[in-house]
Order: structure tokens, then C-alpha cells, then sequence
């Protein structure tokens, strides 16, 4: 089994960038750690492996709205192009009591893990860190030579049911979070035999133009 995890230094440039005002920010990681979580995450995976993609709510350097007082409710929507692999094990949970349970669908291509409630007040996800781990899915790659991406928006629109900060003025998170999500992307390489047969196919063509 291979699987990569590339900075993509350019996206990444590019969210951190489009991202600068934001005061709280959705970030994404491939092994459920706040550390490596990134505003725009690429994965390199081998048709087979399953990854699971973690959804973090991050704040800002400079602001500690977050981490003052945590997050009562949080939730988003991911999309993708369904055809290439499956989500599977998607939770609002996250350790924190979110609920309702998240749900997905194959094929349309949704992952919605919307509105959920932090059941165990006081322990509120983000308090003391100004990071909060508010749920994850797992993805199955069923395709070689496949890239599927990962684009995240506010399940709930118009509404103030989610990501809603505990705090004196119950801020509303969703315009800050969803203004510039960033992505997650998801390659699969191709199989061996294909690489070997695109390879030979690309010196059979070489060998022709040099024998004109």
C-alpha cells in the first residue's frame, strides 16, 4: 500500500492567502492529527487504499474566540465526484458528543454532517486549543489513474444552527468558514502494468520519429 501527503505548496499559498482575514478557517488532515491538517490537503493512494479525511475548525492567529470558549455545534457539507471510489464511516462525532449522525451518498456525491449539538456541555471542542476536530469520513479509491476532490460548503445555508461559537454573542461561523474552504484531493496512481504500458507506448512513438 502507498499513500503521500503532499504540502501542494502553491495551493497552500494560495488558501493561507485567500484565507488571511478569516478569523476561523476549515482545515483537513489524512491521519486525524491538528498538526498536520492543512487548508488545502492532497493525498497520493493506490486504487484500494482507504484514507480517512479528518475536518477541523482552526482560528486564526490573533483571535481567540475559539479557544476561550469552544464550539457548541459545528457542521459541513463535503462534495465530490462520485464514480471513482466510496465514502464510507462518516461521524459528527469526533469525540465530542456532535449529533445527529452524519450521512453520505455514493451517488451524488455528498458527505453532510449538518447542525450537529455538542451533548456534553461544558466539554466544548476548540476550548483552550483554537482547534476543534468536528468530524471525518473515510475514502475508498476504486479507480486507478482517478483523482477525486473533496470541496466543502455550508450544509445549513441561511441558517445559524451550526458552527456557532459558545460564546456571549453565539457568533456565527459559517461565512468565515465557508468563504474560502480550501479542498481535499485525493490521486490514484496508476497500476504498474499501465505505467510499463504507457512507458513502451511513448518509446515506440520515439523510435518512429527518429527513424522519419
Amino acid at each position: 500500500m502507498r499513500r503521500f501527503v503532499f504540502p501542494c505548496a502553491l495551493a497552500l499559498a494560495v488558501g493561507i492567502a485567500s484565507q488571511a482575514s478569516a478569523a476561523a478557517v476549515l482545515r483537513y488532515s489524512s491521519d486525524g492529527t491538528a498538526g498536520s491538517a492543512r487548508d488545502n490537503l492532497v493525498v497520493l493512494a493506490d486504487a484500494g487504499d482507504t484514507v480517512r479525511l479528518s475536518v477541523f475548525v482552526f482560528q486564526d492567529p490573533g483571535d481567540t474566540r475559539i479557544a476561550a470558549t469552544g464550539l457548541t455545534t459545528a457542521g459541513f457539507q463535503a462534495n465530490f465526484n462520485p464514480g471513482v471510489g466510496v465514502v464510507s464511516n462518516a461521524t459528527t462525532d469526533a469525540g465530542f458528543g456532535f449529533g445527529p449522525p452524519a450521512t453520505f451518498d455514493n451517488v451524488v456525491g455528498t458527505v453532510v454532517s449538518g447542525g450537529g449539538v455538542n451533548f456534553f456541555l461544558p466539554l466544548r471542542p476548540g476550548k483552550d486549543t483554537g482547534n476543534a476536530l468536528i468530524g471525518f469520513f473515510d475514502y475508498t479509491v476504486q479507480q486507478s489513474g482517478s483523482t477525486t476532490t473533496f470541496t466543502f460548503t455550508d450544509p445549513n445555508p441561511g441558517s445559524t444552527a451550526d458552527n456557532v461559537l459558545d460564546d456571549a454573542s453565539f457568533t456565527n461561523l459559517d461565512p468565515e468558514l465557508f468563504a474560502n474552504a480550501g479542498t481535499i484531493t485525493i490521486t490514484s496512481v496508476p497500476e504498474p502494468t499501465t505505467i510499463m504500458a504507457l512507458s513502451g507506448l511513448g518509446c515506440m512513438v520515439l523510435l518512429r520519429r527518429r527513424r522519419r
